[in-house]
């Protein structure tokens, strides 16, 4: 993401009182978006492995900084992992309204309208008023678990500052009609390759590697730079025409101004939407761990994380 801005929250209180079981369709529905985010992001490092950005370099004018150029017919797979982040985050909110559906029918209570049985995610307490209708057959108890969660009973502070389960109502809503995943090459995966140049006096500035263009989501033409990196000196001599510049790619979702990484979204957005499932079935917060599922079929017991601050 780009770090220094972004600052995601969940609402926090612990009620204590009555608790029920682990929902296990919740905890299969989490263990699925983990495995979700885990096959998508193993599909990036595949094709880091074996394609990547190649990209011819040349020299700039000034002779200060070598440029990497878009590569022809270059072609990135990110509508194939749009639909693996779609099921994930489709897989995350479904855990959400199976631990909701597991209270509207406990100790046998049968909702009015079934297919209307959902966790609600509000922005406003008037909101809060409206769906909670449809739950009526959900215990106060725990009805009132749910609202404590809700993103404006503990507003996330700062003017960037988002509240996780907004981002999941958002997210998962907009891969209903489109992805929105990108994909950013990294400055530290940058390799040179047949790269043979002679350098002379140092450059006032030093070195830096600039990305001048979003190279996948509305790249260049190819034979453009992209790109620029300077040694922090002049370049005297080369490169030869066949070097090549190396990048691997990071999948991230775009979310208004910002780019969060898909490793950020698995390793934050699940263990967190554990605890907040635990704290609805249980009136406190776990002190306990996230871990790891060892195998996509692991239903496993129960898992939970450290409550977020």
């Amino acid at each position: 993401m780009e770090q220094g801005t972004m600052r995601l929250s969940f609402s926090q209180g612990s009620t204590g009182g009555r608790r029920v079981s682990r929902s296990k369709w919740a905890t299969l529905k989490l263990k699925r978006s983990w495995w979700l985010f885990n096959e998508l992001i193993n599909r990036v490092d595949i094709w880091n492995s074996t394609s990547g950005i190649n990209a011819p370099i040349r020299v700039s004018d000034s002779r200060t900084e070598i440029q990497f150029l878009t590569p022809a017919g270059l072609m990135v797979p990110t509508d194939e992992w749009a639909l693996l982040l779609g099921d994930a985050l489709h897989n995350a909110r479904a855990a959400l309204d199976a631990v909701t559906w597991d209270l509207a029918h406990l100790d046998g209570a049968v909702p009015r309208a079934p297919n209307l049985v959902g966790f609600p995610i509000t922005r406003t307490e008037g909101a809060w008023a409206k769906a909670v209708k449809n739950l009526e057959s959900v215990p106060d108890e725990f009805l009132d678990r749910i609202r404590t969660v809700q993103p404006w009973v503990e507003p996330p502070q700062g003017e960037d500052a988002v509240h996780w389960l907004l981002l999941l109502a958002r997210l998962d809503n907009d891969h209903k009609h489109r992805g929105s995943v990108t994909a950013v090459p990294t400055g530290e995966s940058l390799a040179l390759e047949k790269l043979d140049v002679r350098l002379g006096q140092p450059t006032e500035e030093g070195g830096y590697l600039r990305f001048l263009h979003d190279v996948v989501g509305a790249p260049p033409a190819a034979g453009e730079p992209f790109a620029e990196f300077s040694f922090g000196a002049v370049i005297d001599s080369g490169p030869s025409v066949d070097a090549l510049g190396h990048f691997d790619l990071h999948a991230a979702v775009r979310y208004d101004r910002h780019t969060i990484p898909m490793t950020f979204l698995q390793s934050t957005l699940v263990p967190h939407l554990e605890a907040v499932i635990g704290m609805i079935e249980s009136g406190t917060w776990s002190q306990e761990s996230w871990v790891t599922p060892t195998a996509a079929s692991d239903a496993g017991p129960p898992k939970s994380v450290d409550p977020p601050q």
